[in-house]
């Protein structure tokens, strides 16, 4: 199976016999709230991280983006390595307290997460793809500030997860 992250070997080793929709919409439409709550409260919590960290948009990196990207064009229209020099690339598009985003960790962002590919480039979604770029930073200073690469629960968890027995 192929995700975002790369490929993955998937081996089935049970199989269960999924009841009538009529018995099964209950469940279906719990799920679907608490899921919908989860990402919610994860916004909600990122946000908090931004506000805490000082984030801000660079306005010239960011108005840089726009002069490269016609605003009727999708993500998929273009090749980024050939439009961008390596310069280009270090250009910081947004900040916060002892960091930064650049315009190479958002097309970083972009290889790997494809929400955004269909989507018209206007300033509106170019801001939100550096949101959505952020993300990971944001969470990954936070985890840094709490020392959590110490915490035995975490490095276990860690060790599974590259080990390719846990996924998240």
């Amino acid at each position: 199976i192929r995700s975002q992250f790369g490929w993955h070997i998937v081996q089935k080793t049970d199989e269960q016999p999924i009841g009538p929709y009529d018995k099964q919409k209950e469940t279906l439409v719990s799920e679907y709230k608490k899921t919908r709550m989860l990402k919610d409260k994860y916004s909600k919590y990122v946000e908090e991280l931004k506000t805490k960290f000082n984030f801000k948009l660079n306005d010239d990196g960011f108005n840089f983006l726009r002069t490269k990207f016609d605003s009727s064009k999708t993500i998929i229209d273009y090749n980024a390595d050939s439009l961008f020099s390596a310069a280009d690339k270090e250009k910081i598009i947004a900040s916060f307290d002892d960091g930064k985003i650049t315009l190479n960790d958002i097309l970083n962002h972009l290889n790997v997460n494809r929400d955004f590919q269909h989507t018209p480039l206007n300033n509106q979604t170019l801001k939100t793809i550096i949101n959505s770029s952020s993300e990971q930073t944001i969470l990954n200073k936070r985890a840094k500030d709490l020392n959590i690469e110490k915490d035995d629960e975490y490095a276990a968890a860690l060790r599974d997860y590259e080990n390719g027995l846990l996924v998240f």
